[in-house]
């Protein structure tokens, strides 16, 4: 009887740890967070799970936060996403117009930035229980 009693308490124990772990955080979550548009202005440095809870046996939500290091000052971004002249004005033109859009951005979210700068940042994502290991259901936020 005590031996049952003990194999089934282990099994609770077990049952209740299933949970995303730091491998499938750091798997499915950093490479969505370092993306092609991230990689040249900034690293993303120290991701850790904060927190986290099971919403139903087979989903859970985690509490993440990093720290988002630039590599180059606003300043110097600035100067470098400026419009060169081209025949195609037009298309140029529209280049800009984004580009200014986004540098606006960097801007009012993290002011005039320096390279080395560190700003940490939070996320809340699920992940789901599959026949092959957990699954993130969104990608996190876009760090800039």
């Amino acid at each position: 009887m005590k031996r049952f009693l003990i194999l089934f308490l282990l099994l609770m124990v077990a049952a209740c740890s299933n949970k995303p772990g730091d491998s499938e955080i750091q798997s499915q979550v950093l490479p969505l967070l370092a993306t092609a548009s991230t990689k040249d202005i900034a690293d993303i440095k120290n991701l850790r799970k904060t927190n986290g809870y099971e919403t139903d046996g087979n989903t859970y939500t985690i509490d993440i936060a990093y720290d988002l290091v630039f590599k180059v000052n606003y300043a110097d971004l600035a100067k470098t996403s400026m419009p060169k002249d081209t025949p195609d004005g037009l298309i140029e033109g529209l280049q800009s117009v984004i580009t200014g859009f986004n540098l606006l951005g960097l801007n009012v979210t993290y002011g005039n930035f320096k390279a080395g700068d560190r700003f940490v940042k939070q996320d809340h994502l699920t992940f789901i229980k599959t026949e092959n290991g957990w699954m993130l259901t969104e990608p996190p936020e876009s760090p800039l």
